[in-house]
């Protein structure tokens, strides 16, 4: 049997806005040519590069969000995953979280200088951490991926054709739930995302015990919590907060 591939650091971003009737989120569906979760309706999110940590050495964080990423943070700086997540966001949606206070950047990486050059600064003390998800073993394409949540109340630039995602838009939250072409991790992670967003107007991050979505030696889900207990998981649980 072969060695089960070494999980990916990477970095997903809910972004939810308040509507009269119901909150919305930002998702798109991943073009079916793609290897990795084909034509499933997703958060924007990718991969944490060295790029990334070298950029966010400057940016702040929240200080509820600081030690649930030095709990979990695959990396030494969890401040890339915030990046990450913001910069995902504007590659996959064209849409930017940032605040008008001004950056000084001296990379040359284009989502960098595009804000840089809008006079805004990533925003990422606004990200709130909300949980994690480990691809299984027998994936032969695998993450270890943060999950964060913020407000799209303010965002820059409009939404825009790209290679990964396809149908980018904001979707009320609780149809989203309901769509078939979600997987489960997604599910929830949306679920936990809603819970968070409807218990703290305006959304204010948290520290919470943070539950690892992951499975077992037979790519059962399961819940593994920060106190080492293990929940596993059925259809029954996947929408329950």
């Amino acid at each position: 049997m072969s060695k089960p591939v070494t999980p990916r650091p990477s970095a997903s971003l809910i972004l939810m806005r308040d509507t009269p009737e119901m909150p919305y989120v930002l998702m798109g569906t991943r073009h079916h040519t793609m290897r990795f979760m084909p034509g499933y309706l997703v958060f924007p999110g990718g991969t944490v590069d060295q790029e990334d940590i070298d950029i966010a050495k400057t940016l702040p964080i929240h200080e509820n969000t600081r030690p649930g990423l030095n709990r979990h943070a695959m990396v030494e700086d969890g401040r890339a995953y915030l990046w990450t997540a913001i910069r995902e966001t504007v590659e996959e949606t064209g849409l930017l979280l940032g605040t008008d206070d001004g950056w000084e950047t001296e990379t040359t990486e284009p989502t960098a200088a595009r804000f840089a050059e809008s006079g805004l600064r990533p925003a990422t003390e606004k990200l709130g951490l909300i949980g994690r998800a480990i691809t299984p073993e027998s994936s032969p394409i695998r993450f270890d991926a943060l999950f964060f949540l913020a407000s799209g109340e303010e965002m820059a630039g409009s939404i825009t054709p790209n290679e990964e995602l396809e149908g980018v838009a904001w979707f009320r939250a609780d149809l989203a739930l309901a769509a078939d072409d979600m997987a489960d991790v997604t599910r929830f992670m949306l679920t936990r995302a809603l819970v968070a967003w409807l218990g703290s107007r305006p959304f204010v991050p948290g520290d919470p015990a943070l539950p690892i979505y992951t499975y077992d030696s037979s790519d059962t889900p399961i819940l593994k919590h920060e106190n080492d207990t293990i929940e596993r998981l059925r259809d029954s649980l996947l929408t329950r907060p």
